[in-house]
């Protein structure tokens, strides 16, 4: 079982069993089930707001006890946390495979698609940088030091 700490402080216990998969496929609805986790892993990804509502009715036992609402839950899930949230989530689909060879390949496939995820952050560093200069130097001047109006200019 793996956690996370939302923004808030609080420690959430992801804990991906049956019962879990069963409030996700009621609550969210979205089924974990019958895919292979790549697939579940790009299709959350790119819909975070379907990946917080995966999380929260993963925990959703320990939520209610908390009186913890599923917006409140969203609310405090940005930067550092929601990684740590992904992670946690990523950790649990490889631990409930239940075959130990396809768990060692869901680990593997979830280990290249970490390493490539930081090859791509590691190639847009640069090309950010020439983004930002291009656009710095595309923009012309700035408006404060553009010509002032012939209206407010005072006649020689």
């Amino acid at each position: 079982m793996r956690s996370f700490k939302d923004n808030a402080g609080r420690t959430w216990a992801v804990n991906l069993d049956v019962n879990a998969m069963r409030r996700v496929r009621t609550g969210a609805p979205y089924s974990l089930a019958g895919k292979a986790i790549h697939e579940v892993l790009t299709e959350l990804s790119a819909d975070p707001v379907l990946l917080c509502d995966v999380i929260y009715y993963i925990v959703k036992p320990e939520a209610d006890a908390r009186g913890v609402s599923l917006e409140n839950f969203g609310k405090e899930l940005t930067g550092e946390p929601f990684e740590e949230m992904v992670k946690a989530l990523t950790d649990e689909l490889v631990n409930f495979t239940p075959n130990s060879t396809d768990r060692e390949r869901s680990r593997k496939v979830v280990e290249a698609m970490w390493n490539l995820t930081e090859k791509k952050r590691a190639a847009a560093g640069p090309m950010l940088e020439k983004a930002i200069e291009k656009a710095m130097t595309d923009s012309g001047p700035s408006s404060s030091s553009s010509p002032e109006s012939s209206a407010l200019t005072p006649a020689p």
